[in-house]
């Protein structure tokens, strides 16, 4: 039977969190391509999974962090949808979908956050736009730590949440947007 269910990263199956890991080894660069043994996401990130399975068999899933940051003097909870991914086999059946709906809920939901920020390919706006993501193809954004910064790659997409953060919306594309840490 197929399940959605939402973990807390310390609450994530193991069984899952080997298929995760797994999936985003083989497609994308992330701080855990190399050691198998690094988290996910560290724990002050604050991660949440939004996870479609059969038991111990991952269908699909969408990871959510937040994380503090400083932009233009003010301090905001940004939060971030990433990992997105469907096993090949389940493609074309709404699973995707359903788990981004359910990230984008979670977000929605956090009391604490200011702004959520994904990075996709330009072909998949109109599917987050559906979410209610909005395409922000002027930000620029750097990730990483403070003794070396890259580049973020990708259409970033971005939902503004306090009051706060959408009268700062256009001051996001005026500067470059440092994100602390990867995983964005």
């Amino acid at each position: 039977m197929i399940t959605l269910s939402i973990f807390a990263g310390h609450e994530l199956p193991e069984a899952h969190e080997h298929q995760i890991r797994s999936f985003v080894r083989m497609l994308w660069h992330d701080e855990y391509l190399y050691s198998i043994d690094a988290p996910l996401m560290p724990p002050r990130r604050h991660p949440r999974h939004a996870v479609l399975h059969d038991r111990h068999a991952l269908i699909s899933h969408a990871r959510v962090t937040r994380d503090q940051f400083k932009h233009l003097g003010e301090t905001l909870e940004m939060c971030c949808l990433g990992d997105v991914l469907t096993y090949p086999s389940f493609r074309g059946k709404g699973y995707g979908t359903m788990v981004v709906a359910a990230a984008t809920k979670v977000i929605q939901e956090d009391s604490k956050a200011d702004a959520a920020i994904l990075f996709t390919e330009r072909e998949n706006a109109e599917f987050y736009g559906r979410h209610g993501w909005q395409a922000r193809p002027d930000l620029k954004a750097v990730v990483g730590l403070p003794n070396g910064r890259d580049p973020t790659y990708g259409l970033p997409m971005m939902l503004f949440l306090s009051d706060r953060a959408a009268a700062m919306r256009r001051d996001f594309e005026s500067t470059i947007l440092e994100l602390p840490g990867y995983g964005w």
